[in-house]
């Protein structure tokens, strides 16, 4: 990032959608997470949240030269709080120099001095380094960015992955693994039900079924997402979603049934997602976020070859160490204990219930 000069900006919001999205696709750190699309996912799915596009211009009339997306999120639970970006993997402010930066905050710094804003978090940030924050906001890395270069040939890139990958990817092979595309809702709706298996098996809430099928809609209007299935004859083993933008494929979402984990469907999955990004000329292949704590996943994402890197979260407020925040603090035991021990109607309710107030 440019060192802080003189240029004047004034923050205002950004209503022309289609001027938006072009930047944020001029933006090197432009991800989905930032456009217009995904906020038409996030307020189509979750009613308690409504996003706005904050922009700078250095004149009046001129082209946007920064921007950041922001997010009213409302809950009698959790309380009102401003969030960039809700569900967001990478969601770096799009900026070019520390002034830019300092004007885009200066908005959620006038809104925490309101009673009725206690909080605001900016999520994602991996170029942490490359910014100066002000000294109200407590920044962490919180999680892990494991991510794979797909510009050499794909022959070369299997040569990065250790012999264990490409040991699982033939157990697959040998038992009649299958790598499709899901092109229906039947597809949509059999990726859930194994995706709220795998969610309650690790005893987290799952996201409602209405999400996904808005994230599939919305995206598929901008030909930037793929579901994946894993099948076994007819049944169907592991799934996962992956989305495309910007030169760039992210893996989420990744699910398997508990029955064939000795099959290696993940890494089935996994490299089909790969081959795929790489055939469509996508540049990097993003493996999401991992907690650090989470060892046996950030074995799986590193054994790929993948880089590494620290993901931040910058938070402002009295309340910025909120354990809304915190995933291991004894707010979330609740959810966990609640995701393990329910039955699966009365969980896929309590899991609608959590996501009314996250965000």
């Amino acid at each position: 990032m440019t060192p802080p000069h003189s240029e004047h900006y004034r923050a205002h919001e950004c209503l022309d959608h289609d001027e938006w999205d072009q930047f944020v696709a001029s933006h090197p750190w432009g991800t989905i997470y930032h456009t217009s699309t995904w906020k038409r996912v996030i307020e189509k799915s979750f009613r308690h949240i409504r996003g706005k596009f904050l922009v700078l211009r250095q004149s009046e009339g001129g082209p946007i030269v920064a921007g950041l997306p922001l997010y009213d999120v409302t809950s009698w639970l959790t309380g009102s709080r401003l969030v960039s970006v809700p569900y967001g993997t990478l969601c770096d402010p799009l900026v070019g120099c520390c002034d830019e930066l300092a004007s885009l905050l200066s908005y959620p710094i006038r809104l925490n001095e309101d009673p009725g804003y206690g909080k605001f978090r900016m999520g994602g940030i991996l170029q942490a380094d490359k910014m100066f924050f002000d000294e109200r906001f407590l920044l962490t890395n919180t999680h892990k960015h494991h991510y794979l270069s797909l510009e050499s040939e794909f022959r070369e890139i299997v040569k990065t992955f250790k012999r264990t990958v490409r040991q699982s990817k033939n157990i697959g092979d040998r038992a009649g693994l299958e790598v499709v595309v899901g092109e229906d809702e039947a597809g949509l709706k059999a990726f859930h039900e194994l995706y709220s298996e795998t969610r309650k098996r690790n005893h987290v809430p799952t996201q409602p079924y209405h999400y996904f099928f808005n994230l599939v809609t919305e995206l598929n209007r901008v030909n930037a997402i793929s579901l994946l299935l894993v099948r076994l004859g007819e049944n169907m083993v592991g799934s996962g979603i992956v989305i495309k933008f910007n030169g760039r494929a992210t893996l989420e979402f990744l699910a398997s049934s508990s029955k064939a984990l000795a099959l290696r469907p993940n890494h089935a999955l996994v490299w089909a997602a790969i081959e795929m990004a790489h055939r469509e000329g996508l540049k990097i292949f993003d493996f999401g976020r991992t907690n650090p704590e989470d060892q046996g996943l950030m074995r799986f994402k590193r054994s790929w070859g993948t880089m590494e890197a620290d993901l931040a979260v910058a938070t402002l407020g009295n309340n910025c160490k909120s354990s809304i925040y915190n995933r291991n603090s004894s707010v979330w035991k609740i959810p966990e204990f609640m995701s393990e021990e329910l039955p699966a109607p009365l969980y896929a309710t309590f899991s609608k219930f959590v996501y009314r107030h996250t965000g």
